[in-house]
């Protein structure tokens, strides 16, 4: 089923409305974001040489405190560049390549999920904590808050008509007493 004059698909079953929402690649985004992916992995393997390159045979004995500190600084490394680099470039990857945005949404939960090559990002909100949906006006695409948070977005592949469409059904049917201005104080 599609929203009147809108490229938005519903679904529904006993647990879920979904909404599948289309999604606007930029390529310089993909270019860029995949360049940084190439670098993250030739770094990774940089970093697991170092690792190992103390245990090669060598015709230098290595000191205890010399690799100790060696193999502290080069985990530490690794750690931080898996963790931290890794975690922001990957996403930023699977978020430019995503060829759909999904929404589940029911009274107690709301998910997006933006489904991508090899796996998808998802994130998932209490309804209990969540504002209204409203148009973000930077953005222009449907945004809410959660909990002191402010501005989760989604659908920015939509054109403005179709996320104010959007907005109305879901405030309608999700947050059927909220008034238009109470995402501004919602949480203050």
């Amino acid at each position: 089923m599609r929203l009147e004059n809108t490229r938005i698909e519903f679904s529904e079953d006993d647990e879920f409305l979904t909404v599948t929402l289309p999604v606007n690649r930029r390529s310089a985004l993909v270019l860029f974001y995949s360049v940084l992916l190439v670098i993250w992995v030739v770094m990774l393997g940089v970093t697991i040489y170092f690792l190992v390159r103390p245990l090669l045979p060598t015709t230098v004995q290595l000191s205890f405190g010399y690799l100790f500190t060696w193999y502290l600084i080069v985990i530490v490394w690794l750690v931080l560049w898996v963790r931290y680099v890794g975690r922001t470039v990957w996403r930023g990857w699977l978020f430019s390549v995503a060829y759909e945005e999904t929404l589940f949404i029911n009274q107690d939960r709301f998910a997006v999920v933006r489904q991508a090559v090899v796996r998808g990002l998802s994130d998932a909100y209490d309804m209990r904590y969540m504002s209204p949906f409203y148009l973000h006006e930077k953005h222009n695409c449907p945004a809410f808050q959660y909990g002191k948070a402010h501005h989760h977005l989604f659908g920015q592949g939509l054109n403005s008509a179709e996320a104010t469409t959007l907005i109305a059904f879901l405030n309608r049917r999700f947050f059927p007493f909220a008034d238009d201005d109470s995402e501004d104080d919602m949480f203050d």
